[in-house]
């Protein structure tokens, strides 16, 4: 008896933290989307449809894997390279993409690697 209140209140807790996560993941997808719709009127990216860029950013958690990086043997900083190389080549118009420096980005990128591989290893 006591086991199945504690199951309740278990499944309970996982419930409010599933739409807790699940509310703040639609939330961020819809900045996403305004922000990708705001850049575009303006003429920095590409006109592509932003919900399917949004789409292709969920491709990007999935890189993440580690059995997929073991197995391509990449490391959490090449990945994030790749894919920023990716974005920009997609993304920006052709005179837009000189702008980028990549000196800048190094230590963000590897910032953010050091981040990511704490989180997934």
């Amino acid at each position: 008896m006591l086991l199945l209140g504690l199951n309740s209140i278990i499944l309970s807790v996982y419930r409010f933290l599933y739409f807790q996560k699940s509310d703040g993941k639609k939330e961020r997808n819809q900045q996403t989307v305004a922000f990708y719709q705001f850049v575009m009127e303006k003429g920095v990216l590409s006109q592509l449809n932003p919900y399917l860029l949004v789409q292709q950013q969920q491709l990007f958690e999935a890189l993440f894997n580690v059995k997929f990086l073991m197995q391509n043997q990449l490391t959490v900083e090449q990945t994030l390279w790749f894919f920023y190389y990716i974005q920009s080549e997609q993304l920006l118009f052709e005179r837009y993409r000189e702008l980028l420096n990549d000196e800048v980005m190094k230590p963000k990128m590897a910032y953010l690697a050091n981040k990511v591989t704490i989180l997934i290893f």
